[in-house]
């Protein structure tokens, strides 16, 4: 499905090793500071910053520019707010999508709207039927208890990656995209604002530390390309 040359480039990122590196690659800006100031959790504000300085690297190497001059714009399109909505770096080929869950982040970057989600496997995860369309919840339900947890996660981060790649959020009910038959298959074809997406689960770099559920959502189905922080994605990556 891919077209020639279109991938999406994904890092997935122990955020707690690389805090000491953040200011060096690319660095938190003074809104990135304030964001983080105003949480009370002082290893949430480490990890906010982190997660941003690491994003911002990664795009300045994708476009060839200097880290501390790139501007991310996070505006939504329908309120205004510049505290959601799909992030963008205006004026740029590069599209990109950022995920955290603990310790644990996903970037996603690609030529075309791309979304990324990332979600921590931990013990005890409760599955939540009302995220789920009728067909999720059979698929779920004939599963054994034991592993509906975890396979609840793929269902969840799969949902979540097309919201971001289709420009919406969570405040758009889950349970409409349907991603039914993922469980068994490899990838499935959903429809969200007005388009089709192409949602995946890649594997997680195994030098991780931790167990993590990525799912991949693009409307090309390109070929996602598992890199490492010191990697830079092509200088054009339309």
């Amino acid at each position: 499905m891919s077209g020639p040359g279109v991938t999406v480039d994904l890092w997935v990122v122990d955020l707690d090793r690389w805090v000491a590196a953040a200011t060096a690659n690319g660095g938190p800006t003074d809104q990135d500071r304030a964001r983080a100031g105003r949480l009370a959790d002082p290893t949430a504000a480490r990890r906010l910053l982190a997660r941003r300085s690491l994003t911002r690297s990664l795009l300045a190497g994708a476009l060839g520019v200097d880290p501390a001059g790139l501007v991310i714009d996070r505006r939504c399109p329908t309120c205004g707010g510049t505290d959601h909505g799909r992030p963008v770096v205006r004026g740029t080929p590069v599209e990109f999508s950022v995920s955290s869950s603990a310790q644990i982040a996903a970037v996603a970057v690609s030529g075309a709207p791309v979304g990324v989600d990332v979600e921590l496997v931990r013990r005890g995860i409760v599955p939540l039927p009302r995220a789920l369309s009728d067909r999720e919840r059979d698929e779920l339900g004939a599963l054994p208890d034991g592993r509906q947890g975890e396979e609840f996660l793929r269902l969840w981060t799969a949902k979540e990656a097309v919201l971001k790649a289709s420009g919406q959020d969570l405040a758009d009910d889950p349970s409409r995209i349907d991603v039914a038959g993922l469980l068994t298959a490899g990838s499935v074809t959903v429809a969200s604002a007005g388009r089709t997406w192409v949602v995946r689960h890649p594997v997680p770099p195994p030098a991780l530390g931790a167990r993590a559920v990525v799912a991949v959502a693009d409307a090309r189905g390109a070929e996602v390309v598992s890199r490492s922080v010191g990697d830079r994605p092509p200088r054009d990556a339309s």
